[in-house]
């Protein structure tokens, strides 16, 4: 242990970058509308504006309130679409019928919105709209999240990602905020990190993307306290960038910030 103390406090730090394109004051105003009106999961729609907030690469997203507001826009969109149920206290939406993907045409999209109020219905939830996507391209699916811990702060966590996460368990976490080399450290120490490069003759993938994302979020969560967890999987990583499909996110009053500990992270 002393030895493996000796190689971190000898190891570069690297640097935490100023990012371009982020809007802290209109985050701010965000958070503090959410919780001036009781909310401790954001909507759909807010969770959206706070990403773009900090240039995080959610993918374009729509709420609607029925299946025929869902038709008309697949029907813009003119690509096949993913329906994602919208209820309040449903955080799993998979595990409860709640998404229908591929889906093209407006018969499809109807039956689609038929089958996701159906099953969020019987599975004791109250429909209450329906989020709109554009199927996203295929890759490697990640997690990136965020909880807050009462001693450390923000704690930002990345690994395997997709519905088998918590089964696989392969995930590297650092205290915010990180640096450039945190970043690379963190996805490097995966163990199914060689899926990003390129394992067994695939395309690489764009792994500076992913590490953005990551800087990106540590960036946010420092910035707003009140977010006290964020849930972003998958991120989809390919060879020309990474894409947020599906994100959750959660807030509450801040408390003051803790002490920053001489501790860079864990794999």
């Amino acid at each position: 242990l002393a030895a493996r103390h000796g190689v971190w406090r000898s190891s570069p730090q690297g640097s935490v970058p100023v990012l371009d394109g982020c809007r802290p004051d209109e985050a701010a105003a965000i958070i503090s509308q959410a919780l001036t009106n009781g909310a401790s999961w954001l909507a759909p729609e807010h969770v959206t504006a706070l990403l773009g907030c900090y240039g995080l690469p959610l993918v374009s997203t729509r709420v609607v309130p029925d299946a025929e507001g869902a038709v008309a826009v697949a029907e813009a969109l003119g690509v096949p679409v993913v329906l994602k149920a919208v209820a309040t206290g449903l955080l799993h939406k998979s595990d409860a019928g709640g998404v229908v993907l591929d889906l093209e045409g407006a018969d499809a999209v109807r039956a689609g919105a038929l089958q996701i109020a159906t099953a969020v219905t019987a599975a004791g939830h109250k429909l209450e709209g329906f989020v709109v996507q554009p199927m996203a391209a295929g890759g490697v699916e990640l997690i990136v999240g965020v909880v807050h811990d009462q001693s450390f702060g923000p704690a930002l966590a990345c690994g395997a990602g997709g519905t088998t996460a918590e089964l696989i368990k392969d995930v590297a976490v650092r205290i915010t905020p990180v640096t450039d080399l945190d970043t690379a450290a963190m996805l490097r120490s995966l163990k199914t990190f060689p899926l990003l490069d390129g394992y067994r003759g695939a395309v690489r993938c764009d792994v500076a993307a992913v590490e953005n994302v990551l800087l990106r979020v540590s960036a946010m969560v420092q910035a707003h306290p009140e977010i006290a967890e964020l849930d972003c999987n998958p991120v989809i990583a390919g060879p020309h960038g990474a894409t947020i499909v599906d994100a959750r996110l959660r807030v509450m009053a801040a408390e003051p910030a803790p002490s920053a500990p001489s501790v860079r992270g864990v794999s």
